[in-house]
């Protein structure tokens, strides 16, 4: 994906004159009239997994920048706010809750951190009824993650929201472990 400034000079991602259209982006995913139709066009275009990459990028960097606050500000509004399941899951596919527990963890431990812990409690409610999610919440590490939160200094609603998905994830846990259970009884009823 490159784009021509008007000196016709190639401008690469990655570089700051990204910024403009990453703030584009950010404001069309606050929109709650074209969220859906604007996460359909990223994902047809094979977009969201660049910004998560980005993202990735700018996730490794100590510093803060007003283009990693756009790009967590895009992912957020992507996980929180999406209704269509299809996105929900194309999202899953591209480990979005393993991007969300970073940036659980940024260092200002605010908006960031809030939105995080929202969209993560989102997901774990959705694991109640998707076993998909619920399995990338287990196997990806994502609950340690979760809980490794939970033992720092953070903020109390982002702590609330965390522990409400874990609790979401316990009740996935023991939903499995009784479907787990009847399904052996019933395998071995019919042996004896």
């Amino acid at each position: 994906m490159c784009i021509r400034d008007r000196h016709r000079n190639l401008v690469k991602p990655g570089n700051e004159s990204m910024q403009p259209i990453a703030m584009l982006l950010l404001d069309l995913t606050a929109n709650e009239n074209c969220i859906e139709e604007v996460a359909e066009f990223l994902v047809k275009r094979k977009a969201f997994p660049w910004i998560l990459a980005e993202l990735r990028k700018e996730l490794s960097k100590t510093e803060r920048t007003k283009y990693k606050d756009i790009l967590m500000g895009i992912v957020l509004n992507l996980s929180c706010n999406i209704e269509s399941e299809e996105m929900q899951r194309h999202f899953l596919k591209l480990n979005t809750p393993r991007i969300l527990v970073e940036i659980l963890f940024d260092s200002r431990n605010d908006w960031p951190s809030n939105g995080s812990s929202l969209a993560l409690m989102q997901y774990a409610r959705r694991s109640l009824e998707d076993y998909r999610i619920y399995q990338v919440m287990n196997e990806e590490g994502i609950k340690d993650g979760m809980r490794r939160y939970l033992g720092l200094e953070g903020l109390a609603k982002a702590k609330e929201n965390i522990r409400e998905a874990l609790n979401y994830l316990e009740i996935t846990d023991e939903k499995e472990k009784s479907i787990r259970d009847i399904m052996a009884k019933l395998l071995i009823a019919p042996a004896a």
